[in-house]
């Protein structure tokens, strides 16, 4: 379960630090990959550079065990209040529970495991 556990951890740790600088870099270049995404959910330019901040933020400490818990919290709270832009946006349940309810099932193993 240990080696599970360490895998989840650096799964999403990777994938949080990733799609965090995506979302603060990538607009600076010109890729509106993100901004278009966002500017749908109602989130401005500077909105998604804030999202993306805690993103990478909160990526980085998924791999510092001081602070794992408080960023699986804080990650979580970000993912709850993705799916409730989407469920306002009325995106369809494929955007719903994509990325952010595959994350929160996963922080789930992680936080009671």
């Amino acid at each position: 379960m240990k080696i599970f556990k360490t895998v989840l951890i650096v799964l999403f740790g990777l994938q949080f630090i990733g799609i965090g600088i995506m979302k603060v870099v990538m607009p600076f270049f010109g890729v509106n990959m993100f901004l278009d995404n966002m500017a749908h959910l109602g989130y401005s330019h500077t909105g998604t550079i804030i999202v993306g901040l805690v993103d990478l933020i909160g990526g980085i400490a998924l791999f510092i065990p001081k602070f794992r818990g408080y960023a699986l919290v804080g990650l979580s709270l970000l993912l709850a209040g993705a799916i409730g832009a989407h469920i306002t946006a009325g995106d369809g349940a494929d955007k719903i529970l994509g990325g952010a309810g595959f994350c929160l099932v996963g922080f789930a193993i992680l936080f009671f495991y």
